[in-house]
């Protein structure tokens, strides 16, 4: 079975540096299908297999991600199935 994760990120600066580093560090995680982080929306939609990963592991990368001195933190977490 295939989730979907809608993060909302707050502590992004801009979307070459903060949001492309968190996508970056998304997509090598093992079961996470596909990520798209947006500065613009402060969100991100990530696709996974929850027998690989959890959406705290998925979480914890996020606010692990080091760009200079931005901390990010989670505001809100929406897990669906996929249709």
């Amino acid at each position: 079975m295939v989730k979907m994760a809608d993060i909302s990120i707050e502590g992004m600066a801009c979307q070459e540096g903060c949001a492309d580093a968190i996508q970056a560090n998304l997509t090598k995680i093992k079961g996470v299908n596909a990520a798209e982080v947006k500065y613009e929306s402060g969100k991100a939609k990530i696709e996974f297999n929850p027998s690989l990963v959890s959406s705290e592991e998925i979480q914890k990368t996020i606010t692990d991600t080091k760009v200079k001195d931005y901390i990010y933190t989670i505001k809100d977490v929406t897990i669906t199935s996929k249709k």
